[in-house]
């Protein structure tokens, strides 16, 4: 048995896309295109974290294991959290990589980069990041920001603060929500309340940094194309179309 587990936290009342994880994308809802894609990493597990029992009825008819959880959880990596008590009640997953729903047709071999980072790494929590040099992007409430440094070990950068609010004179790196975490990491993440700025800005990961929690990042070459909103939806629709048109012209 691996000692890695790929968690993916869904649930249907999302404030800026409601029903996301069963919203069909290429006729497939999104949460199972999540699931397919986490299995191929071959990494470890994948469990999906369920906060109704329609997503869990979903995914168990794929084979994949999904756990229900309480839907007032206040951010995902607490639903993870219970997902893991519920499901390895005897510890055996040492490392959790809480990938979110939101990415379907993304590439997940940097999975393997986080997993390979909480070995190598003294940082609790591994995360992802890439460069942000599009200022319309930049502005936009739905992408967030953060601000990183190099650290001592070239491969990582330090991260010290999250934001959806745009500085445009200051250089900025676009957060990717994909987390790992050491098992004890995560333990004493979700041990700790809300912080004011996790509030505040509705962004989670904010109580680890408030709380001074060690959290590092990996550079990745291009973001994943994620689905947040009703146009990021009609984008990846535009796309998908895109691609069939390139298909049958190539034929």
């Amino acid at each position: 048995m691996s000692s890695t587990v790929i968690v993916i936290p869904a649930r249907m009342e999302a404030t800026r896309l409601p029903g996301k994880p069963l919203i069909p994308v290429d006729g497939k809802p999104m949460v199972l295109h999540m699931v397919e894609a986490a299995m191929k990493t071959k990494i470890g597990d994948v469990v999906v974290a369920c906060a109704e029992k329609e997503i869990k009825d979903i995914v168990e008819r794929t084979g994949c294991r999904a756990v229900l959880t309480d839907p007032r959880h206040p951010s995902g990596s607490d639903r993870v959290y219970e997902a893991i008590v519920k499901s390895d009640p005897y510890k055996r997953y040492k490392k959790i990589i809480n990938l979110p729903v939101n990415m379907p047709f993304a590439d997940l071999s940097f999975l393997k980069n986080i997993d390979n980072a909480l070995d190598e790494n003294e940082s609790e929590i591994v995360t992802m990041i890439s460069k942000l040099d599009c200022l319309k992007i930049k502005k936009s409430p739905n992408i967030i920001k953060c601000n990183a440094s190099k650290s001592n070990n070239n491969q990582f950068f330090n991260l010290s603060h999250f934001t959806r609010q745009c500085d445009e004179d200051k250089e900025s790196y676009r957060h990717i929500g994909v987390y790992g975490y050491k098992r004890s990491a995560l333990e004493k993440f979700v041990s700790m309340p809300m912080s004011n700025l996790e509030k505040k800005e509705g962004l989670e990961q904010m109580r680890a940094v408030e709380n001074n929690m060690k959290l590092s990042a990996l550079m990745i070459k291009e973001s994943p194309l994620a689905v947040d909103t009703s146009d990021d939806l009609e984008r990846i629709e535009r796309f998908i179309r895109d691609e069939i048109k390139s298909c049958i012209s190539g034929c």
